[in-house]
């Protein structure tokens, strides 16, 4: 199993999108969330808020970027 698969699982039940929290409990280190941005892998929505490259834009994206930035 790739260490990229439990953060598309979780990002795919989120419309693309993961939180830093949910990156962290799945072992990623500060150092490759950092290398994953810059790649273009994870683009950063807000802050502590990532989506996966590629995922649609859609309104359930939208509204849900609001409701994971407000906590």
């Amino acid at each position: 199993m790739s260490f990229f698969e439990p953060v598309a699982a979780t990002a795919r039940r989120q419309h693309g999108l993961i939180t830093r929290a949910q990156l962290d409990a799945t072992g990623l280190t500060d150092r490759k969330v950092r290398t994953l941005v810059e790649h273009g892998t994870l683009v950063r929505k807000r802050r502590g808020l990532y989506v996966i490259a590629g995922a649609p834009g859609t309104w359930h994206q939208r509204l849900l970027i609001e409701v994971l930035a407000g906590g």
